[in-house]
């Protein structure tokens, strides 16, 4: 009994060393769950203690070869995952994996990968994604295919921000088929990209999204109800929109809309007739030639249009004593 109790004390005390040795070598920061790597490692174990233990991780200045599911197993009691200023491969299977992680952000990390990568797909529990890019042309996929989010059905917040794209990148990141599997996204942020088109199959499985921004795309062109009817607030500024006539149809919850900064010219008599719910507006920045009573006498909810910067704009009187802030 005693050799098997001195036994068992030597092997801690070899784990302890181990996790030491871990911290001294890689990490600058262990606080109430949170471990922090950096100093640049491409390998950790699992059997180390202080990382099996930790609620929330961040990596930053590191290179990880293959972000898969044996990868995350590395932490093993991890909800969230940070990584930050590094590389990583994103090898071509996942499997799926119950694994407790649901917040994953990827930060100024340059990504590689191919068009088949299924390794987020493994995570069956993730509810945030966040990716922030200094620049796409570090993404060796044409776009997101159907199969990068197979499985993360649970998904509901998603966060694609690139600063710079290099020109001869795909015109659509997103493309039909892309979100099918994210039945219960609710925000989808796709902010800096080259998206031109909105077709109506993009978002068709999406009907509980109610915040979608796609601000500072290329977008020309989107179909007639191809954004859901869920939607709360839309963010479509900064783009190359000309014709908004009848892609708002079926927006019967939405309460915020933002158009500035586009290329639009005309707005007809019904564009906004089924936004019943509508409370702002800004159609700032365009080449809109008129605006009359009529386009917004029947939204009675209607607090905020903001018509600044388009050229000899003509507007009726009236608007002003209808729309509480009207900014022209």
């Amino acid at each position: 009994m005693f050799v098997r109790e001195l036994l068992l004390a030597f092997f801690a005390l070899l784990n302890v060393v181990h996790a030491n040795d871990f911290f001294k070598k890689y990490c600058s920061e262990w606080h109430q769950g949170t471990l922090h790597i950096c100093k640049n490692f491409d390998f950790i174990s699992g059997d180390i203690e202080i990382i099996s233990n930790a609620s929330r991780i961040i990596i930053e200045k590191s290179y990880i070869d293959n972000l898969n599911t044996e990868f995350f197993n590395k932490f093993p009691n991890s909800s969230s995952i940070t990584i930050k200023y590094s590389t990583v491969n994103f090898t071509e299977k996942g499997s799926r994996s119950s694994h407790p992680l649901t917040d994953l952000k990827l930060f100024y990390t340059k990504v590689f990968g191919n068009k088949n990568t299924t390794a987020l797909g493994s995570l069956s529990n993730l509810r945030n994604v966040e990716v922030v890019l200094p620049t796409v042309e570090c993404l060796e996929y044409p776009h997101i295919d159907t199969k990068f989010f197979i499985n993360n059905s649970n998904l509901e917040t998603l966060t694609l921000s690139f600063f710079s794209i290099k020109n001869d990148f795909t015109d659509n990141f997103l493309e039909d088929g892309s979100l099918d599997s994210l039945r219960k996204l609710s925000y989808v942020v796709y902010i800096f990209g080259k998206q031109k088109h909105i077709s109506k199959n993009l978002f068709k499985n999406n009907g509980q999204l109610k915040y979608l921004e796609l601000y500072s795309n290329e977008i020309d062109t989107i179909d007639q109800e191809a954004l859901p009817s869920s939607l709360e607030s839309l963010d479509i500024s900064k783009n190359n929109i000309k014709d908004i006539h009848g892609i708002f149809t079926n927006l019967v919850s939405l309460e915020k809309l933002l158009l500035f900064n586009n290329k639009i010219e005309t707005i007809k008599e019904d564009t906004f007739k089924s936004l019943q719910n509508l409370k702002v507006l800004d159609i700032s920045h365009n080449k809109i030639k008129s605006l009359h009573m009529r386009y917004f006498d029947s939204r009675k909810k209607l607090r905020t249009l903001h018509a600044t910067d388009n050229d000899n704009l003509e507007w009726d009187k009236d608007l002003e004593k209808l729309i509480l802030n009207f900014v022209v």
